[in-house]
């Protein structure tokens, strides 16, 4: 309006002046109006003058002066450059009065930074996969080799794909902070960064994200932190700026499990939080908890502030811990997956949620129905001529139980697929979250010591930090009961309908799995003139070939209690495992002995052995023993006890492969053991350059000499 009341006052002073240069006497009435135009013109000039109005503005004012008005006057009236009354009259004959100035193009951000951005909002430490069904975006592919070809308008269009939303763990200040820390090579503001984040990237608080399980520990912690307000230099922490208040500048792995003298540890972060409350006078803190008694509540919790502070400092150690281990098991995935060697494979399982079906006009009972299908998602990584590859699959099962002895019946009918599509595979790292009644039990470990007599090949097992879990996994799984349900409320003749899980697996095997050929036409002359159309199709088909296939299997109750049944004796006297639920990774070494870390790639950790009780006394002690030694198991003769130390002194064998030993000649290594590293006394007379080979139970079995000549050989008697 005010620039149509200018433009407005502007013509009149336009006319005033020719009048005035052609002339002609003024009216009585005119003598009013130009007053009224000198006071136009110096407010004009006045907003001219201003440092604050931008160079768009400027120009738009001077598209109103008089074409007549040169460069020197417009720029002696209003104290502007010569380029920018050239600008403005340039852009006045291309756009006419009040032109719109183009947009000053800045630097571009390159692509390659444009893809890290992309990747670190994917990746599973800042955001994770929404498992729901409705929890997905429609995406548009820009691409011109994918779409869908409209015959009408002889075009291809973009064609829509669904993706599974991703919740990102934290707003998107705390996210550009961190990756500017990682990348501080990388030039990116932060409005750009917020710009590049993909559509299925779906912040906290958006359509569906209400229903997400998040870590009970982080949150809890989070949510004291946000009571505390804390402070440093005029800036309010968050909580991984709080735990840098107890740590060194560079914190390692002693940092943060409490064993760094150097740290400033709690003391310090106890005299940050005294002088907050006493700066706000805050003698009672009330803040928010998620608890778990009876059942789970959300509930608010007022405490003194020193009752709050003892808590606050209480959970520090086991947020560290916990913090610690979930970036450390996300790091080791990340480095395995870049690192795989051929015959490696990487497979990620967890039960996604119970799929119930749904029906279009049901009737009213059918609400209270209880048929469920259990989805069970098995992910892989490999590596095929240096290429990393990935294989989906998806075990649909009619069982309602989620329990170890289903994780072990599904491995059954996933493994032999997996080697028909993995070349020369060799050894699994099998990844899942660490619930106690699926994945972290005896009876999994007892399971994966005897998975090389079981399926001739050898594995371990890692875990995810407790509710960091969320992985490919859940968005496989999201996917098909999506596209089950929405074909199940569609109104199909002859189509049959997803109502348990045999149909599910018939619908699912049919949509994923099956590759019916696209024809078009009949006769030569017509797919001569369909040519153009039949071209677009194979494009179309050679596009959605390309994509990740999903293959399924159906896995009926009576297969899993044949299963049952058949290792009813393992299952029943699986031997108990002490401190497993700290444990979140378990390596076989032999099918009687198992090495359990902390975290993945820790370099300690605790061996335990399954294999038949054999009391070790040390008084017993001599010969040859089977003994733990740089996270393997070695055969060695004792040489020396020493009593006071309940210690021996043993030389180790050579090692010539990974089953065969011999008694070294030269170079032999002395090494102490404690008593509870030895895990088997073997008593034999034996000469030396014998070789001898390493039985899966630990025992050493004879073999036969090793093939060199000796002077003499001394006969030893142990």
């Amino acid at each position: 309006d005010q620039e149509e009341k200018l433009a407005k006052l502007i013509g009149a002073a336009k006319k005033k002046l020719s009048r005035v240069s052609s002339g002609q006497t003024e009216s009585p009435g005119e003598s009013e109006s130009l007053k009224d135009l000198q006071e136009i013109m110096k407010k004009i000039r006045e907003a001219m003058n201003n440092k604050s109005l931008s160079r768009a503005k400027k120009m738009q004012i001077i598209s109103l002066l008089p074409d007549s008005w040169g460069v020197k006057r417009i720029q002696k009236e209003f104290n502007v450059s010569k380029a920018l009354i050239r600008k403005a009259k340039k852009l006045t004959t291309e756009q006419g009065l009040m032109p719109d100035p183009p947009l000053r193009s800045g630097r571009p951000v390159p692509n390659e930074t444009k893809d890290k951005v992309i990747e670190w909002y994917e990746d599973e430490e800042n955001s994770r996969m929404l498992p729901g069904k409705k929890d997905y975006v429609i995406i548009r592919e820009n691409n011109s080799n994918k779409g869908t070809f409209s015959v009408y308008h002889r075009k291809t269009f973009p064609c829509k794909k669904q993706v599974q939303k991703r919740l990102v763990l934290c707003n998107l200040k705390e996210l550009y902070l961190s990756f500017k820390e990682k990348h501080s090579e990388l030039k990116i503001g932060f409005s750009k960064f917020c710009e590049l984040r993909p559509k299925y990237c779906v912040l906290a608080g958006a359509s569906g994200t209400h229903s997400v399980c998040v870590c009970a520990i982080h949150q809890n912690f989070k949510l004291k932190v946000d009571s505390a307000a804390l402070e440093v230099n005029k800036k309010i922490l968050d909580y991984k700026e709080v735990l840098q208040l107890v740590l060194c500048d560079d914190p390692g792995e002693p940092c943060y499990t409490g064993c760094c003298s150097a740290c400033p540890g709690i003391p310090a972060l106890r005299n940050v939080l005294e002088l907050a409350f006493e700066s706000r006078q805050q003698d009672n803190i009330e803040f928010k908890q998620w608890t778990s008694v009876d059942r789970c509540a959300f509930e608010t919790i007022l405490q003194t502030k020193e009752v709050f502070i003892d808590s606050f400092l209480e959970d520090i150690p086991v947020v560290l811990l916990h913090h610690f281990i979930a970036k450390s098991q996300s790091q080791f995935y990340r480095d395995l997956k870049l690192n795989l060697k051929d015959g490696e494979c990487i497979v990620v399982g967890d039960f996604a949620e119970n799929y119930t079906p749904v029906y279009q006009d049901a009737i009213q009972k059918i609400h209270w129905s209880n048929i469920q299908v259990t989805l069970h998602p098995f992910v892989s990584y490999f590596r095929e001529n240096g290429e990393e590859k990935c294989l989906s699959f998806v075990i649909i099962s009619d069982t309602e139980d989620h329990q170890n002895e289903e994780v072990f019946t599904f491995l059954h009918s996933y493994i032999p697929f997996l080697k028909e599509h993995v070349p020369n595979l060799k050894h699994i790292y099998y990844f899942s979250d660490g619930a106690a009644s699926q994945y972290k039990n005896r009876k999994n470990v007892t399971n994966l010591r005897m998975h090389f007599d079981d399926f001739g090949l050898t594995a371990e097992w890692h875990y995810f930090a407790t509710s960091h879990g969320k992985g490919p996994c859940d968005g496989l799984g999201g996917t098909l009961k999506r596209h089950a349900a929405r074909e199940s409320l569609q109104k199909i003749k002859n189509q049959e309908k997803v109502t348990d899980a045999p149909s599910f697996f018939r619908w699912a095997e049919k949509k994923f799995m099956k590759k019916d050929e696209e024809k078009v036409g009949g006769g030569d002359d017509e797919q001569e003139e369909h040519a153009e159309l039949e071209q677009e199709i194979e494009q179309e088909k050679e596009a959605r070939e390309k994509k990740t296939k999903v293959h399924v299997c159906y896995v009926s109750s009576e297969n899993i209690n044949m299963i049952k049944e058949k290792y009813r004796q393992r299952f029943s006297t699986c031997p108990a495992v002490d401190g497993i639920k700290s444990c979140h990774a378990v390596i076989p070494l032999s099918s009687n002995t198992v090495f359990f870390k902390q975290y993945s790639s820790s370099n300690n950790g605790f061996y335990s052995y399954f294999g038949p009780k054999n009391e070790v006394n040390f008084c017993d002690i001599y010969g040859f023993v089977t003994v733990h030694h740089e996270n393997d198991w070695r055969v060695g003769f004792v040489e020396e006890r020493f009593e006071n130390e309940l210690e021996v002194e043993i030389t180790l064998l050579e090692k010539i492969n990974n089953t065969h030993h011999k008694i070294p000649q030269e170079n032999r290594l002395n090494v102490k053991k404690k008593l509870e590293e030895i895990i088997k006394i073997v008593n034999v007379e034996v000469q030396d350059n014998l070789v001898f080979k390493l039985r899966r139970d630990g025992v050493p079995k004879f073999v036969g000499k090793e093939k060199q000549k000796t002077k003499s050989q001394t006969k030893r008697s142990i």
